[in-house]
């Protein structure tokens, strides 16, 4: 998942059950808004929505005569047709048409391009494991084109291998095109030099911006358009590859018409130019719709009802959640319980979701399938409002697959339910999409909201609060029909309630809904030959040619019908399977524990495994004795399981060296280059990671001003005369504002350690540039006066920057502003500093708008030069996007002024100068030895970056090694040479610093046939000497 515009009066995180859209560009109503009320979801959605579409059906250029009436006719044979005729990607109401034939994706998101292009097969093949039959993946494009007109298309950064090896393990592909793919990428996957040619305005119509994305959408274009499902223009049946859709942008949250039509509506004229035709997705949420393209949804919350909502006002399209969010963006400083609301997960919420959408008749792609490991300094910002931070090295709270491509408890509780969706994908494409029945609200189950158990509640009309309480979302169609059933699950992690459906005979059928409180059933689906199965109360898993897979949990009773021979199976207590024939098919039955220990094929039925590995070939578990086969003809086999483990070998460290930083610190590094004043590292040729500033300024006598770095980010190490003085910055353990800042008479040498922790793309004004963008000041505290809240015109927040995320076309500021007047007669600048701002505001001087503030911002400090104020009274105001009485509240006492008393880092006898961050020379490395060295002069002064270099040999063979870094503070891991990862595991007090200390050294990185060396820079000197190898992620 990605940065998004947090909870805003306009935002597309639907915490009172919405979905707003945008309007069509030129219409005059401002923006159409369907909201749920009430407890019951009303059949169509039809009460409060009054307007049009706007838009009316979208037709793709490459769709031929795929009409609604083959809605009943949901195909799934071959069919004729000639040999040499181009394959079709066309759609309907309700599904992608494959040559005619519907497909129903079963999606999640793989990473590729973090990950080691050895472990791709491995991914995949647990991404076929979990019951995925297709994969998106992102085209990430500071990966492909880190230099200007320099792609990268080889070795891990091989994206068409990846998606050619995907359809050759049997998945379809979506691509996510870009130029934004978010996912906490820097930039969200923009290269950085990009900014340098758009005056840092990315994602809009600027046309420098434009310009790039041309170049890059061509050169992509050229590599994936024979990968096309259609073979691409002038392709044939032959070379036709997995890819199915395109995705464009990523959460263009923009309502406004006219840089929508501009940005959005060039580069898909770049696509289609570049010779795509398969379907194009959009995953905008409707803030902006791209004529011809499907509308997609993001999300996790409420997708039963804005599923429904989408289908009203957009009955052409299928409906898929291209991204369902189910994990959480990791950030450094914060856990998954530090997660609330609707940013929170837990098992039986992610399962909600997944049901709600199947039964909204809408597929799904898992966001956080595999997100993989951030390697190098490719993180940026990740996550919105409070729960924004910096993009940790894990790259997501809550996945199926972790860091080294273990499967998570997770992975095993959407692998049931994956595998029936992909397993009766002929029911699911036949399912009725005008079928709307009134269902009781699938928000009133009221899953826990987080891993401790805690719930949400709801309020219903007149504010009453609503009990949580269970739903059936019944779907129909030429295939038979699906019930599925969510309710609220046990907070204890035992079995959720039981309930009972009336059929539509009168029947009644007692469904249990198990360990996460859903559950799913099916009626009158034809099982094949001559059977029909009329219903069954157990879930099932998997339907291979005669073989049904069913589960439940532990004792239920299964009651299931066939061809109307009903009859009853126990669902076993323990952990081998119930197999019976009745009316010609093979019926398993398994409870919860074994269907985790369950893989279905394509031959057969895999029981007691613990998965199988890229060549199919099932891996034994170590909690089954014995494992068990079900072909597609019924036949049982079993075996016992090799659970005969070889203990591995124990790894540790052979030696240890270590290399100081003194002479950066001190200034005194012949490396060090004069440069003209404070300037971006971007404009110093270092787009990410670190770099050193000096300054030498001169003082008349000793004195400790305070002094504000006002166009600094990220963090900055600050040292004076070799001392540490602080980290001034961002995240935990670090100072904002204003700081002392010793000074001696005579000369006085001042270093930074600048560190760029990556950037957003969030769309509230240009990206922000990192080190040391502007000078040095001395501040006095500003008396600007009692803040007032005053009357004025409403202000368009687009005529100060787009896009704006989260806003649509028409919104205005609130009349009622926060205001300050006062009267400044010097000539220097004010500085406001706003310490937290939760709620979107436009920052006006003198009736001049600024800038425009994002919701949830924090530790803002704006420049305010003497050019902009006037010798009589001026006037400082803050204009809210939303309530403005209830803005003015929320920061009336997060609001400060300084003033500029004195520039110390201009004039005669200041120099400014500039240092690459770079490993030293080999040479500069002493040997240490722990522990008899620790705590002497023999190792680097704690305190002050240090460097490391460990030495360490491993066995053959080894997939996956992790190191425990616990002990270090922050820095950067190198292994072989290569820039490993960012870690970060404590302040420079020792503080620990959430959300990981286990950091993946990939195995194809690793060398088994000589030493290993790992590399460490730490920030603040901190020693290895605790430092582990260790061979899973658990921390």
């Amino acid at each position: 998942m990605d940065e998004q515009p947090p909870a805003a009066h306009h935002s597309p995180r639907h915490t009172s059950n919405r979905i707003e859209r945008a309007p069509r560009p030129g219409s005059t109503a401002r923006h159409a808004r369907v909201e749920e009320k009430n407890v019951i979801t009303r059949p169509e959605c039809t009460g409060p929505v009054r307007a049009r579409c706007g838009y009316g059906p979208c037709v793709l250029p490459s769709r031929v005569g795929a009409d609604r009436g083959r809605l009943d006719q949901a195909r799934t044979g071959p069919r004729t047709r000639s040999l040499f005729a181009m394959p079709t990607v066309t759609c309907d109401g309700q599904t992608l048409l494959l040559d005619g034939q519907r497909i129903w994706l079963v999606s999640g998101t793989i990473h590729a391009s973090r990950i080691a292009a050895q472990h791709w097969p491995a991914r995949l093949a647990a991404a076929k494991e979990a019951g995925l039959n297709c994969i998106e993946v992102p085209a990430v494009w500071s990966v492909h084109e880190p230099r200007q007109g320099k792609f990268d298309f080889s070795g891990d950064a091989d994206l068409p291998e990846f998606i050619r090896l995907a359809g050759r393990m049997g998945l379809r592909v979506l691509l996510r095109a870009g130029p934004y793919v978010g996912d906490g990428y820097d930039l969200g996957g923009i290269p950085p030099w990009v900014l340098g040619e758009c005056d840092r305005r990315i994602r809009g119509p600027h046309p420098g911006f434009l310009r790039c994305c041309a170049q890059w959408l061509s050169e992509l274009c050229d590599r994936i358009r024979p990968l096309q499902a259609t073979g691409g223009p002038g392709g044939g049946k032959r070379s036709t590859g997995p890819i199915v859709a395109v995705q464009l942008e990523h959460h263009w949250h923009c309502g406004h018409g006219p840089s929508g039509e501009a940005y959005l509506g060039e580069l898909i004229r770049y696509l289609r130019e570049g010779g795509i035709n398969v379907p194009v997705l959009d995953a905008n949420n409707l803030f902006y719709s791209v004529e011809g393209n499907i509308e997609g949804w993001t999300g996790f919350s409420h997708l039963h009802a804005n599923l429904r909502q989408l289908r009203h006002l957009r009955p052409a399209h299928p409906r898929i959640v291209v991204g369902l969010e189910s994990g959480v963006p990791a950030v450094w400083g914060r856990t998954l319980d530090d997660h609330t609301g609707d940013a929170a997960r837990s098992i039986p919420r992610v399962l909600h979701a997944m049901a709600e959408t199947l039964g909204a008749c809408g597929q799904f792609n898992l966001g956080s399938f595999c997100p993989g490991a951030m390697p190098g300094f490719s993180g940026g910002r990740a996550g919105s409002g409070e729960d924004s931070g910096f993009a940790a090295t894990v790259a997501d709270h809550f996945s199926m697959l972790d860091q080294g491509g273990g499967r998570t408890a997770l992975f095993h509780a959407v692998k049931p339910l994956c595998t029936f969706a992909s397993s009766f994908e002929r029911v699911l494409c036949g399912l009725d999409p005008t079928f709307l029945p009134a269902v009781i609200s699938a928000d009133s189950t009221a899953a826990p909201s987080q891993s401790n158990g805690r719930s949400r509640r709801s309020t219903g009309a007149g504010g009453r609060e609503q009990r949580p309480t269970a739903t059936a979302l019944h779907c129909t169609g030429a295939q038979g029909s699906i019930v599925f059933v969510c309710a609220p699950p046990a907070s204890d992690g035992s079995q959720g309630p039981a309930v009972v459906l009336t059929l539509p005979d009168g029947s009644t059928l007692p469904v249990e809904t198990g360990r996460y409180g859903v559950a799913w059933i099916l009626l009158d689906v034809h099982l094949g030959g001559r059977a029909t199965l009329d219903y069954c109360n157990l879930n099932p898993f998997a339907l291979t040619g005669r073989t049904l897979v069913l589960f439940g949990p532990a004792g239920a009773p299964g009651l299931t019908s066939i061809n109307g021979s009903a009859f009853e199976i126990m669902v076993p207590q323990k952990d081998e399977p119930v197999i019976e024939e009745h009316e010609g098919i093979t019926i398993v039955v398994c409870n919860e524990r074994t269907i985790d220990a369950a893989c279905a094929t394509r031959e057969g039925i895999h029981l007691g495994v613990s998965g199988l590995n890229e060549q199919g070939i099932p891996l034994p578990h170590p909690a089954f004795p014995r494992r068990w086969f079900v072909d597609s003809q019924g036949k049982v086999s079993q075996n016992p399981s090799d659970r005969a483990s070889v203990k591995p070998t124990k790894l540790a460290f052979s030696e240890w060296s270590a290399a100081a930083a003194d002479e950066y610190v001190e200034g005194s590094s012949a490396r060090f280059a004069r440069i003209d004043g404070p300037t971006s590292l971007e404009s110093l040729g270092t787009p990410t990671g670190y770099g050193w500033m000096r300054l030498r300024v001169r003082s008349a006598g000793s004195r400790k001003p305070k002094v504000l770095f006002a166009s600094s980010a990220d963090r900055l190490h600050l040292f004076a005369g070799g001392d540490a003085l602080c980290v001034l910055g961002e995240g935990p353990g670090s100072e904002q504002g204003a700081i002392p800042l010793p000074l001696t008479r005579g000369e006085n040498v001042i270093t930074a350690l600048c560190d760029n922790l990556g950037r957003g793309a969030g769309g509230w004004g240009p990206i922000e540039p990192k080190g040391i963008a502007g000078h040095l000041w001395e501040v006095s505290a500003f008396r600007a006066g009692t803040a007032t809240v005053a009357q004025s015109e409403p202000v368009d927040p687009f005529s100060i920057h787009v896009p704006l995320f989260g806003l649509q076309e028409g919104d205005r500021t609130d009349p009622r502003r926060l205001t300050w007047k006062f009267q400044h007669r010097r000539r220097s600048p004010i500085f406001v500093h706003i310490d937290a701002c939760p709620v979107p505001a436009v920052l006006l001087v003198n009736g001049a708008g600024r800038r425009v503030i994002g919701p949830g911002s924090r530790h803002i400090v704006e420049m305010i030069p003497e050019d902009a104020m006037s010798r009589g009274t001026n006037t400082i105001q803050l204009a809210f996007i939303g309530d403005g009485e209830e803005g003015a509240r929320a920061l009336k006492g997060a609001v400060s002024f300084l003033e500029g008393v004195d520039c110390l880092s201009s004039g005669a006898g200041v120099e400014w100068a500039f240092a690459k961050w770079e490993m030293p020379e080999a040479s500069a490395f002493r040997p240490v030895r722990f522990p008899q060295d620790s705590g002497t002069g023999a190792v680097p002064k704690r305190g002050r970056p240090a460097w490391w270099k460990g030495r360490f040999s491993v066995p053959g063979g080894v997939q996956a090694l992790f190191l425990d870094a616990k002990g270090l503070s922050k820095g950067q891991l190198f292994l072989n040479g290569r820039n490993l990862c960012r870690y970060w595991v404590a302040t420079r007090t020792g503080k620990a610093v959430p959300p990981q200390s286990r950091y993946l050294l990939p195995g194809p990185w690793l060398r088994a046939d000589a030493e290993n060396e790992l590399a460490i820079f730490d920030e603040h000197g901190f020693s290895p000497e605790h430092c582990r190898l260790v061979y899973d992620d658990a921390t």
